[in-house]
């Protein structure tokens, strides 16, 4: 029988953020440090053009960029990091209208993968608690730096997309190391 560890180790979070119009990239990343802490690092943006899964809700201009944080937080706390996107989703949806102007998908990085949460079961999630799904959505490869799994969404393949996740991954050792 295995020892059962209670280890709290820490990540950094990142979120995605698909966003209608370049707008809302300033006042919700402002929100989001307001709540999480300084922002360490931004991606570049750029057009989703990976699925139109998000166009009837969204329009077809949508642009997609990725940030993370100098805080780092308990990888068990994605689930509540969840549940209060969620709600500040809300704040930026038009009265008029039922769908969203900004999406954003909290995840964690680690020294061996990126996880991110979703409200939506599949067969490759887990139910942490709450309502609140989880993947692993990046491998991390030694000497190839993070590989996207079978299920991982297109824009998580992309080169300059992973070689982001990967600078991010370098932070983390560098704060784990010093």
């Amino acid at each position: 029988m295995g020892e059962i560890k209670k280890e709290h180790k820490k990540a950094i979070l990142i979120i995605g953020l698909l966003v209608s119009s370049e707008k809302y990239f300033d006042v919700v990343e402002h929100r989001l440090e307001y709540d999480f802490g300084d922002i360490a690092r931004r991606s570049e943006t750029i057009p989703f053009v990976y699925t139109d899964f998000y166009n009837k809700e969204m329009g077809d201009n949508i642009l997609r960029r990725w940030i993370s944080f100098k805080d780092l937080i308990f990888e068990d706390e994605l689930s509540s990091v969840k549940h209060h996107t969620n709600n500040l989703e809300l704040l930026y949806k038009p009265d008029d209208s039922s769908g969203r102007q900004v999406n954003i998908d909290p995840g964690i990085i680690t020294l061996d993968k990126l996880i991110l949460a979703s409200t939506k079961n599949y067969s490759h999630r887990i139910l942490i608690n709450d309502g609140i799904y989880v993947e692993i959505t990046l491998n991390y490869k030694k000497q190839k730096g993070f590989a996207p799994c079978d299920w991982t969404y297109p824009d998580y393949h992309d080169p300059q997309n992973l070689e982001f996740f990967n600078q991010v991954r370098g932070d983390l050792k560098k704060m784990i190391h010093s």
